[in-house]
């Protein structure tokens, strides 16, 4: 029982990784308040001008508050990365749930949609779809979204083939549950765990790859602030304020490392419930 208790207490690094988040998830949802400036604002006498009590983070090349901007991508990454997870988590699971339960022609077309999918390297994937769809933030999420698909599919599929021939599964269908009520208020709730882990974890990805299709130019459109993008402009004057591209740069790492922290820690605390 010791030994529990234990392992179910977050380390110092959780924690750490979870006011990270907090912090992040704050800017974002009250960017608009904390931002001294709006983002878009240009004021070309403040070309790269250095840190002052005005603008405390200094101003990129068009004379931009650098601050405005860091808190207004945060507000475009957290915006992009949750909306792709859920899209990517929702239909994920249903077709999971399609093929674990109804097996046949169903889980074979299913699976070999999934074989397809990892066949491609996601980055890859959702630079392709990003370009064939356009730049914008809808296509950008629905490529994200896309190229997530075959994780949520797998762990759900695994869990229903596993649940679908327990014993109150059957006293279900003796009973004369539905399919459908045997399938949502019965085995996708008890498969719902590892759904969750992948889910926390996966916005950390999808922000990663956010920020590197922004840096490529496949991603966010310009006008919209985002941490990827800030780091490509900011990279050409590395020599003249390397702020520009560091500070983005650090955000993406700390909030990336931080949701791969908590997802690590909330699967242990799912494995040891089980």
């Amino acid at each position: 029982m010791g030994n529990q208790l234990k392992k179910e207490r977050p380390s110092w690094l959780t924690v750490a990784a979870a006011q990270v988040l907090i912090i992040f998830i704050v800017c974002a949802l009250f960017a608009k308040w904390l931002a001294p400036y709006e983002p878009a604002e240009v004021d070309f006498a403040l070309q790269l001008a250095s840190p002052t009590p005005e603008h405390l983070l200094g101003c990129d090349l068009l004379g931009r508050d650098i601050l405005s901007r860091l808190l207004h991508g945060a507000q475009t990454v957290l915006f992009t990365a949750v909306t792709a997870v859920a899209l990517s988590c929702v239909a994920g699971s249903l077709l999971g749930l399609l093929a674990g339960y109804f097996g046949g022609v169903a889980d074979g077309v299913i699976l070999r949609f999934t074989e397809a999918v990892m066949a491609i390297p996601s980055l890859v994937l959702a630079m392709g779809a990003g370009m064939a769809l356009g730049q914008s933030r809808g296509s950008l999420m629905a490529a994200l979204a896309f190229s997530a698909l075959p994780s949520y599919i797998r762990i759900v599929r695994g869990q229903v083939k596993s649940i679908r021939n327990s014993a109150f599964i059957q006293s279900a269908y003796v009973i004369g549950c539905s399919e459908s009520r045997i399938l949502f208020k019965h085995i996708f709730p008890n498969s719902i765990s590892p759904v969750i882990v992948t889910a926390t974890s996966n916005i950390g990805a999808m922000i990663l790859a956010e920020a590197s299709l922004s840096y490529l130019g496949v991603g966010i459109p310009p006008e919209i602030p985002a941490w990827g993008t800030m780091v490509s402009e900011g990279f050409q004057y590395l020599d003249v304020n390397p702020m520009l591209a560091v500070l983005p740069g650090l955000a993406i790492v700390l909030t990336v490392s931080s949701f791969s922290i908590v997802g690590d820690w909330l699967g242990d605390c799912l494995r040891l419930e089980k």
